[in-house]
């Protein structure tokens, strides 16, 4: 027997110094590096960026956080079929009754809500250390994942050690308000109010993952029947099936902020991952300004929209007027000193023609019979050969003194 020792000795010696030369000829290259892996307590297995990492504990799949989901609540309804098969026998054993009682400080349903509560906390922790490196959070949203560790850490503690109860009393003693549900009251209205508050900031930030933020509603549905029944007659709060329908409406809610959270966690590192796909902004649509229509022109549209299939075409567009006075190189938006070059030019030609427009009233302004008489001096003009200008020609030389001062212009 101790020959067969010996020999199973000198194999596994000789195992372990294979290994070692191993790791010596693979991962220490330089002298340094030979003397740390000869003298090392623990295999290179052993380094940091071999450890587990807190996003490694985060589910990949949907069935894994399924999967959690479904145990969850078959704890719950174990603890509350355990309760309820139990009790008969409360008033012979009270240390059964104390274990297995809904409303007891110290039972097995307490311990469950304050694993579940924790398990939030932590899981929040892992949402903050991923979410905060988000680039488009400019207001800094995911500061609200670590009020929501710290809140659901107070609950987890509140769950096993009721010391809200001790401050709800403390309080109503101090201040001696009659307030309707007695010392209730003072613990679980502003508790109602942090909580809501802490559920606006979730919910929007849950709004990425749209199954995260059903997770959460469902739980804020099971926390708001829990405080209806709070809330309910004292005597009836201590029946049996009131007492379960509360414990499981508390358990329930924790669950589904536990389930939420993990749905998020998930989301966020897919995100990270580039496994998300963005969604497109939607654009607004710009209104365009209507033209105005003529009466023909509506009539006709209104009756080739109204077709048999209900089928909707385009009415004709109006052809658009000739511009008065504008060369077709002018640009579109006219600025000032094209406007009034343009309006010197008509005043000029109009002055000038002939023949009087029909609608124009007779007589002219000061203004105009002062350019007028500016003008009348070029019609003594003769030419070099000793003939009068005729009137054609005058009128000619009057529009080409008008144009070379509208040029000047």
């Amino acid at each position: 027997m101790f020959h067969r020792g010996g020999q199973r000795d000198d194999r596994r010696r000789r195992v372990l110094t294979e290994d070692v030369v191993g790791r010596s000829a693979s991962g220490c290259d330089s002298l340094a590096d030979q003397q740390k892996c000869e003298g090392a307590s623990y295999a290179p297995e052993a380094a940091l960026d071999q450890h587990v990492r807190l996003s490694d504990l985060v589910p990949r799949r949907l069935w894994g956080i399924a999967l959690m989901a479904t145990l969850g609540a078959g704890v719950i309804a174990g603890v509350l079929a355990l309760y309820h098969h139990l009790q008969p026998w409360q008033a012979a054993t009270g240390s059964l009754s104390q274990v297995f009682d809904l409303s007891a400080g110290g039972s097995l349903a307490s311990w469950i809500a304050s694993v579940m509560l924790l398990a939030t906390s932590m899981a929040s922790v892992m949402v903050l250390s991923m979410r905060r490196h988000k680039l488009s959070d400019y207001n800094g949203r995911y500061r609200v994942w670590a009020w929501t560790a710290a809140v659901t850490l107070l609950m987890s503690a509140a769950a096993t050690a009721p010391f809200h109860l001790l401050a709800a009393d403390a309080l109503a003693e101090l201040t001696g308000w009659d307030v309707p549900g007695g010392t209730t009251t003072f613990w679980l209205a502003p508790t109602a109010l942090v909580l809501g508050m802490l559920a606006v900031r979730l919910l929007l930030d849950l709004r990425e993952s749209r199954i995260a933020s059903v997770t959460v509603v469902a739980s804020i549905l099971a926390y708001g029947g829990a405080i209806g029944m709070q809330l309910s007659d004292p005597a009836s709060i201590a029946l049996p099936r009131t007492v379960m329908i509360l414990a499981g409406c508390k358990l329930a809610g924790h669950l589904m902020l536990l389930v939420s959270v993990m749905l998020f966690a998930r989301h966020v590192l897919r995100d990270i991952q580039g496994l998300v796909k963005v969604r497109e902004a939607k654009r607004k649509k710009e209104k365009q300004p209507k033209a105005k229509e003529s009466p023909a022109s509506a009539a006709k549209s209104t009756k080739t929209k109204k077709t048999k299939q209900g089928d909707r075409i385009d009415s004709p567009h109006d052809s658009a007027p000739a511009p008065r006075g504008i060369s077709d190189l002018e640009p579109d938006k006219p600025t000032k000193r094209s406007k009034r070059s343009r309006a010197a030019i008509q005043e000029v030609e109009d002055e000038y023609d002939d023949e009087p427009r029909s609608g124009r009233r007779g007589g002219g302004s000061r203004k105009k019979k002062q350019r007028h008489q500016d003008f009348d001096d070029y019609d003594d003009f003769e030419p070099s050969g000793g003939s009068k200008m005729s009137k054609a020609q005058r009128k000619k030389l009057r529009k080409l003194k008008a144009q070379q001062r509208m040029a000047n212009l």
